[in-house]
């Protein structure tokens, strides 16, 4: 299964509307594609227990602020 963020406020992180996303299996592999922004990112990690999801959120924002002009 994958997320779909269907309301970016309510989301409450910077994606846009129709991001698809992915935050788990067994070592906290997490990915996301913004179709709107056109863009997307892979993060690998090994760690146990699933525990980043502040390291998650740092990494689309800095994914997001990358491309801002």
């Amino acid at each position: 299964g994958v997320g779909i963020v269907t309301d970016a406020v309510r989301h409450g992180q910077l994606a846009s509307a129709g991001t698809i996303y992915w935050a788990g299996g067994p070592h906290n592999t997490y990915y996301f594609v913004d179709i709107e922004e056109q863009m997307g990112g892979i993060l690998f990690m090994q760690n146990e227990p699933w525990d980043h999801l502040d390291l998650m959120r740092r990494f689309l924002v800095l994914s997001h602020q990358a491309i801002q002009e």
